[in-house]
């Protein structure tokens, strides 16, 4: 029996030091239902200051490299096919495949186009918007046209209408007499 409580007074005296040591810490306190226990606190610890850095350079957007520019259409020297070119002057030679093209119109032997307006693609077509007449009309229509270098031979020019369509391919005239 001596041997049994002198270990219940050494269990009661550990229970004591060990109840002792939990007062001493805080305890957290019961939060009412339906909230959140917030969060232990870290223990604090030694604030270390950041070191001031220069300001970064600021760096422009990336800009596009800019692409050549493409050989933009010359039409200061007229393009037609070979009786166009012989109706440079104004001939008025009537066949079915007479077309020129001048800075200033595109003139098939049935009709005259008129360019309004001539703007430049990116890739270097001329984009152009005229007034058609036919022969023997009164009225005229708004025709556009796109006047490109031809895929098969560059030094002559492909005309296409607004739909797309394949108008004719011509080359450089040769200068008159």
């Amino acid at each position: 029996m001596a041997a049994a409580a002198l270990a219940m007074a050494a269990l009661l005296v550990c229970g004591a030091q060990a109840r002792a040591q939990t007062e001493a810490q805080p305890q957290p306190q019961p939060q009412p239902e339906g909230q959140a226990q917030a969060p232990a606190q870290p223990p604090p610890q030694a604030s270390v200051q950041p070191q001031p850095q220069a300001p970064a350079e600021p760096q422009a957007p990336a800009q596009p490299q800019p692409q050549p520019a493409a050989q933009a259409i010359d039409l200061s020297k007229p393009y037609g096919t070979e009786v166009g070119c012989r109706n440079q002057a104004g001939q008025d030679v009537e066949t079915e495949d007479m077309l020129l093209v001048t800075s200033e119109a595109i003139v098939t032997s049935t009709s005259t186009c008129v360019f309004v307006q001539k703007l430049t693609a990116p890739d270097g077509t001329l984009v152009v918007t005229s007034l058609c007449s036919l022969q023997g009309e009164e009225g005229r229509s708004i025709n556009q046209f796109s006047i490109g270098r031809s895929k098969a031979d560059p030094a002559r020019l492909a005309i296409f209408d607004e739909y797309g369509a394949s108008f004719d391919e011509v080359g450089l005239c040769p200068l008159l007499p």
